[in-house]
């Protein structure tokens, strides 16, 4: 996925470098077209460092233009080297495509050459603050994800790429596919052309570096006196103008529905649960398991669940709005899951679980102990279970590792809640209630009574930062039926009067219960069935950036918050706040 320059730029420039020339007040990001016209060039010279060796020549020695608009050639601009220097500008006489680009070019095209200068001079910037950590990332390729020392910005759409031998020179080939011709060096600060294979000048970009120079040199020389960071200018609403693109862009941007691959409906909503998940959307889009670089996949082991994850995302993170088909997840999961092969009709909440054993299983050096990998350090939280003689009131503790909670739907009379009592709050109250244990269940250690009955009750010693929830609409006593019963669910959740820390009435040396912000949770999906036991279908609803919306295989729209709290939820799905 093409990594976009607003998303690699820094939000705020940081203090530190060089002494500045006089400070100038703080400006927008993109001058307009008479300010590049109106200001002088003139800014005192920072040296970059020396350009690493690469395919690229260096600029040919052709002498700058001598038209009143262009700097003289004593003037000097950051990451612009003069005459004088090794590294000259040529003459544009021969580039057509570099003035064309500025002429015709739209406000959002000069914000892209404003925002790839600061790019360069923060850089430039990091390169001599010697002895301090490097706070902006380096720029990797769109193409290999290399980590660049040397990097090339498409000025059409923003794409970083490699110019090395080491990236295959992913520039070129970018150029040939989608007909771009320049890209800013951002070691040098200067204007590539693909057209004309050379390195070309233009006194308008010569204006608009020396404005962004000014305008960021005098940035660190306030945040130098002041001895802190200095916040750039926010860009308001009114100085700037929306083109068509940038509106379309924002306004097509809908979550993407799961083609039904054949009675696949239980699979398509949890992979819309996992998509709308933040913490397995922050994973993935970040590359944290890359397909191409996968070790398992190149050796042609066991199929990789995480690499179908990870193109999972990368479909339906994608600009496209026609549904995907996830054919691969579907056959990866059949190989490595004989339960759930085949077209017949699967649980949810038996495909969650196995996805998420499968998601485990997959991970590099994943362990049954104290294990790192996505589906556990998202999922996977800790219940404490205390069993208390009835005769010499002995207490045994232990701790058992969950994915998900399993909460009936009845039974509210035995532990003093009303029969039917049917909201989360009070299932969670049933699940961690005491409850007397059958004669000759349990040997008392201590003791060594079995004729006393004991007492078992469950609380929660560690939450996870997803908490899955399942209620038991299928039971399979006397027949199997479903339950119908409705349940009422919020969109906020605290777990804090589940917690082992509240419950525990012998375990004085657990640690203080904390905060009540360490207990809460947002909905961030359901999955509801609708039909019988035998023959039904799922839909899931899921929260988005501003709305919840209702997914059904391919269909999706948005929902109303009186249709997410009244759906016949099977699986609620809460992630900490």
């Amino acid at each position: 996925m093409a990594t976009t320059l607003a998303h690699t730029l820094p939000a705020k420039p940081l203090g530190g470098g060089s002494q500045p020339p006089r400070p100038l007040q703080p400006r927008s990001l993109a001058p307009s077209h008479a300010a590049l016209a109106a200001q002088p060039p003139h800014v005192p010279t920072q040296h970059l460092p020396p350009r690493p060796p690469s395919a690229f020549p260096s600029p040919s020695p052709s002498p700058a233009p001598t038209s009143a608009a262009a700097p003289t050639a004593t003037t000097g601009v950051v990451g612009i080297a003069s005459p004088q220097s090794s590294v000259p500008f040529p003459s544009t006489s021969r580039c057509s495509h570099l003035p064309q680009a500025l002429e015709t070019g739209t406000d959002q095209q000069l914000e892209r050459f404003s925002l790839a200068v600061r790019w360069s001079l923060k850089l430039a910037s990091e390169h001599h603050q010697a002895g301090k950590r490097r706070k902006l990332p380096a720029p990797k390729c769109s193409s290999c994800h290399l980590a660049l020392r040397r990097a090339m910005l498409c000025l059409d759409c923003a794409t970083p790429l490699c110019t090395t031998a080491e990236g295959a020179g992913h520039v070129h080939a970018h150029s040939t596919k989608h007909r771009h011709s320049l890209f800013w060096d951002l070691h040098s600060c200067s204007v590539w052309c693909a057209g004309c294979s050379d390195y070309v000048y233009h006194p308008s970009v010569e204006k608009l570096v020396a404005l962004e120079t000014e305008a960021f040199q005098a940035e660190l020389k306030a945040g130098n006196e002041a001895g802190a960071i200095v916040k750039r200018k926010r860009v308001t609403p009114s100085a700037w103008k929306t083109s068509s693109l940038s509106t379309t862009a924002i306004e097509n941007v809908l979550p993407r529905g799961l083609r039904n691959l054949g009675q696949t409906c239980y699979m398509s909503v949890v992979l819309q649960a996992f998509l709308s998940n933040p913490i397995l959307r922050s994973f993935f889009l970040s590359d944290r398991h890359n397909r191409s670089l996968c070790e398992r996949t190149q050796l042609g082991e066991k199929p990789c669940l995480l690499c179908e994850m990870d193109l999972l995302f990368s479909e339906c993170c994608s600009s496209s709005a026609s549904a995907f088909g996830p054919t691969n997840f579907l056959h990866t999961m059949w190989q490595s899951s004989t339960e759930l092969s085949g077209y017949a009709q699967q649980d949810a909440h038996e495909f969650l679980i196995s996805t998420l054993n499968l998601l485990h299983s997959s991970s590099p050096g994943s362990t049954n102990l104290h294990c790192t990998c996505i589906a556990h350090s998202t999922f996977a939280g800790q219940l404490r279970s205390e069993v208390r003689c009835g005769r010499c009131g002995n207490v045994t503790n232990s701790t058992d590792p969950f994915l998900d909670l399993s909460l009936d739907l009845r039974g509210g009379a035995k532990v003093g809640l009303p029969a039917g009592a049917n909201t989360l709050a009070d299932c969670l109250t049933r699940f961690t209630s005491p409850e007397q244990l059958p004669p000759k269940e349990y040997t008392c250690g201590t003791c060594g009574d079995t004729a006393h009955t004991a007492s078992k009750q469950l609380s929660i010693q560690n939450l996870p930062p997803v908490l899955c929830i399942q209620l038991k609409r299928f039971e399979h006593v006397g027949g199997s039926h479903k339950v119908d019963t409705p349940i009422r669910y919020p969109l906020k959740l605290n777990m804090r009067r589940y917690m082992s820390t509240t419950l525990a009435t012998a375990s004085p040396g657990l640690a203080s219960p904390g905060p009540d912000s360490a207990y809460e949770y947002e909905l961030s999906s359901l999955v509801a069935h609708e039909g019988t036991l035998t023959n039904g279908h799922y839909t899931s609803i899921c929260r988005g950036p501003d709305d919840f919306w209702v997914f059904d295989d391919d269909k999706v729209r948005r929902a109303p918050i009186a249709e997410v709290l009244n759906a016949k939820a099977y699986l609620l799905i809460y992630t900490k706040k």
